[in-house]
């Protein structure tokens, strides 16, 4: 597992969290993107959405399941460090 670097913006409203994903982790994630684009069956996000997407599709991801899994420890474990 790769380390993760992140900055931290404290907002009026919120506390939001940047993150720099590794080479791995974006070739990871792209991957697993462009098959589920492929799949006619795919879940699209679209209509949850406030503003609209002019190219491309806002794909559903399931960070269940065993490719994205590492990725989604990995968030999950930075936030859990920042929270404490």
């Amino acid at each position: 597992m790769t380390s993760l670097e992140y900055d931290i913006y404290n907002l009026p409203s919120a506390i939001m969290m940047e993150h720099k994903l590794s080479t791995e982790a974006i070739q990871t994630l792209n991957t697993y993107l462009d098959k589920e684009l492929q799949d006619p069956n795919r879940k699209s996000l679209s209509g949850d959405l406030v503003g609209q997407i002019h190219q491309g599709e806002q794909l559903s991801m399931d960070f269940e399941c065993d490719q994205l899994k590492d990725q989604d420890n990995q968030m999950i474990e930075e936030v859990r460090n920042f929270i404490e």
